[in-house]
């Protein structure tokens, strides 16, 4: 499902914050190219109307 992900076998979660964190796999400009509406706000029930 995901193609950058990495399995990080660890006793206790004895694991760097490094190893989980900052990895850079999100890219704002790659997503704003797949759906240019991303950074726009949403509004789950406008459809609803005013009543």
């Amino acid at each position: 499902m995901n193609f950058m992900v990495s399995v990080v076998s660890s006793k206790k979660a004895d694991v760097s914050v490094e190893t989980i964190l900052n990895l850079g796999v999100f890219d704002l400009d790659r997503v704003l190219e797949r759906r240019p509406s991303f950074l726009e706000p949403e509004y789950p029930f406008e459809w609803m109307g005013v009543l």
